[in-house]
C-alpha cells in the first residue's frame, strides 16, 4: 500500500520531542546488553528532519496522551536498551508488569518493536503489532497503526 508523504513542515518544531530508540552501547544494531548502558539506547530528544516518508497520528487525543506518557515512561527506565537481535523483550518484560514500562527488568527492542510495544501497552491489539509474536517492522508498522483504526 501507498502512502502519500505530506509536505515538510515550513518551520522546525524545537518543542516537538521523540522517544528513540536507535543504537546499542557500542554503536551497533544487534548483541547489545539488556537495558541501557549509555542513556542513550533508547531516549528522549528533539525533532529533526530526516527526510521521513510518512507520519502517523493517533485520531484520538487521549490515545496520543497515553502513547506519549508510556513512551517517556520507557525512554525514563534504563532497564530498556537497544539491540535487533532481543528485540522482543521489551514486550514479554511488560506483560510481567501489567504493561507498565516503568517498571520492566533489563531487556531490549529496536525501534520498530519500541512502538509497537507503546501501542500494545496503549491497549492497541498485540496482533496487529506482533503478528506471529515478532513485533512490526520499520516497513510494516504503518500498516499495522492504520489497520488499528486509531491513526491517519
Amino acid at each position: 500500500m501507498v502512502y502519500p508523504i505530506p509536505e515538510k513542515p515550513k518551520k522546525v518544531y524545537r518543542d516537538v520531542m521523540i522517544g528513540s530508540a536507535s543504537k546499542d552501547e557500542n554503536g551497533r544494531y544487534t548483541n547489545g546488553i539488556p537495558g541501557d548502558q549509555t542513556g542513550k539506547e533508547v531516549w528522549i530528544l528533539n525533532w529533526y528532519d530526516q527526510s521521513w516518508t510518512s507520519i502517523l497520528r493517533p485520531t484520538d487525543a487521549a490515545l496520543a496522551e497515553k502513547i506519549a506518557s508510556i513512551c517517556e515512561d520507557a525512554c525514563e527506565n534504563n532497564n530498556i536498551g537497544y539491540s535487533q537481535s532481543s528485540r522482543n523483550t521489551l514486550l514479554a518484560q511488560a506483560k510481567l508488569v501489567n504493561y507498565d514500562l516503568s517498571k520492566v527488568a533489563p531487556c531490549n527492542c529496536d525501534c520498530s518493536s519500541f512502538v509497537s510495544t507503546c501501542c500494545v501497552c496503549a491497549g492497541l491489539r498485540e496482533s496487529l503489532f506482533f503478528p506471529g509474536g515478532n513485533g512490526c517492522t520499520t516497513w510494516t508498522i504503518a500498516d499495522a497503526c492504520l489497520q488499528s483504526g486509531k491513526f491517519i
